[in-house]
């Protein structure tokens, strides 16, 4: 089948499988940066929101070789897990007062939005835009969101200004941030079974490459250097800056004092690399981390191992600390 048909099977099969009375339909969704996704919707009888399931992930897997039943089956699974069984109302919207303390801000890259920018309040930030929307945190809305239109500020007679400046109020306090050292992160993903297959890799290569056996004392330390590059060594160590929530959470760089205590602990300026809009990096300045080498990494890693619509930028950042100003 080809993408269209896929679609269209996908459609008939929901159909099919869950009867008449509910309706389901495939719409075009724009992420971000200007990514566009097919999203399909389910709504029950008694329903006016419904989850949006994208489709154009589950079309590689089955060019792949996953079945079609098995991906129809994830996607009724999906829908069965997230359904809200009641019509919502979201007339609380139209008033500011229901809103404004739920107000956040995220960052997005610039050019690759500009489309979108010419619809929603933003402030532009170096080559990134800081933009709003709401966080419905109750409910049934756990960690649902709505981005922030122009019309939307027309409806509540406010301004970017008072946008931005609430939602500086709002961020820190209610997506709270998350600084931690790149090794730690790294052995909190050892896993016991991880820790086993790659000391057995670390045999074999041995094996492989030099034709002898090592000792397991110097298997574990061979590990243990994987998840400690930095050898204890602040001025090599690499730091992970989100929220706890891990979405939207390189908009932490922009809270008041993350940076500067980091800079007067490590007492260095700091690069910032944007790992995704989710995360950055942080790492001190130094003649260690040639600033060069580090946007050549970024610009490697958006290009393989990130996805399109999560990238933030392909520029390095630099901190400094008597100034406590980011430029590019």
């Amino acid at each position: 089948m080809e993408y269209n048909e896929f679609l269209e099977f996908v459609k008939g099969n929901m159909i099919h499988r869950m009867g008449d009375e509910v309706k389901i339909a495939i719409n075009p969704v724009v992420k971000n940066n200007s990514i566009q996704l097919d999203g399909l919707s389910i709504l029950g009888e008694n329903e006016n929101i419904s989850p949006t399931i994208y489709l154009n992930s589950y079309f590689d897997e089955y060019k792949a070789g996953r079945k079609t039943e098995s991906i129809i089956e994830e996607i009724i699974g999906i829908y069965e897990s997230n359904k809200i069984n009641s019509r919502i109302s979201v007339n609380f919207f139209t008033d500011f007062e229901n809103v404004k303390e739920k107000i956040m801000f995220k960052l997005i890259n610039y050019d690759k939005n500009s489309e979108l920018l010419e619809k929603i309040p933003h402030v532009k930030f170096l080559d990134l835009a800081v933009v709003f929307y709401c966080l419905l945190s109750e409910g049934v809305f756990e960690n649902a969101t709505i981005l922030i239109h122009k019309s939307h500020m027309q409806m509540w007679n406010t301004d970017t200004e008072q946008l931005f400046r609430i939602a500086t109020e709002n961020t820190p306090r209610c997506l709270v941030s998350d600084l931690r050292n790149m090794e730690d992160v790294m052995r909190e993903m050892l896993t016991p079974e991880l820790k086993d297959e790659l000391k057995e890799a670390v045999r074999q290569d041995a094996e492989d490459d030099c034709g002898i056996s090592i000792s397991e004392e110097k298997v574990d330390e061979f590990v243990g250097q994987l998840f400690s590059p930095s050898g204890g060594n602040p001025e090599n160590a690499m730091y992970v800056l989100s929220n706890q929530s891990k979405i939207n959470g390189a908009a932490c760089m922009l809270y008041e004092d993350i940076l500067k205590g980091l800079a007067d602990e490590l007492d260095r300026d700091l690069f910032i690399l944007p790992s995704s809009i989710h995360e950055v990096i942080i790492v001190p300045a130094n003649d260690s981390n040639p600033r060069g080498d580090l946007c050549k990494m970024v610009r490697e890693v958006n290009e393989t191992q990130v996805a399109e619509e999560e990238i933030l930028s392909d520029i390095v950042y630099f901190y400094n600390r008597k100034t406590g100003v980011i430029t590019m």
